[in-house]
């Protein structure tokens, strides 16, 4: 009997309950969204869709809390889509091809699985540095 393809999100999810779990799903014209998911969801079916939620990391500059995912620290799959703080700090899109520059923004902390934590991530850089977004 194969092991249950989902076996390393329950063998976490049972050492450590309060971690949450995501499911990736499709919205309308094509956009993505992360959503909480129950433990059984991830147990009854068999598409690849999940993932262990991040921990998020903060700071608090001038009173004001940022908050971010934590960045991906393993690489994704070949070609598959992440996000970064890029140039002129846009949020920017790549895919991964296992390049240098792969390498660098996944170890440099900078990787984020969404746009949307990509986006917080870039507050809080801009907040951190004392600057502001227009």
């Amino acid at each position: 009997m194969s092991a249950h393809p989902h076996k390393e999100i329950i063998d976490a999810w049972t050492a450590d309950t309060s971690i949450e779990i995501e499911e990736y799903v499709s919205l309308s014209e094509g956009s993505h969204v992360w959503i909480d998911i129950a433990l059984e969801s991830v147990i009854k079916r068999r598409h690849d869709n999940f993932r262990i939620k991040p921990k998020t990391r903060s700071v608090t500059v001038d009173g004001v809390k940022y908050e971010w995912p934590e960045p991906m620290r393993v690489a994704p799959a070949y070609a598959a889509y992440y996000w970064h703080v890029g140039g002129y700090l846009t949020v920017m899109e790549s895919r991964w091809a296992d390049l240098n520059g792969d390498e660098a923004t996944l170890k440099a902390g900078y990787m984020q699985a969404t746009k949307e934590g990509a986006e917080a991530h870039r507050r809080a850089l801009v907040a951190v540095s004392g600057g502001t977004l227009e």
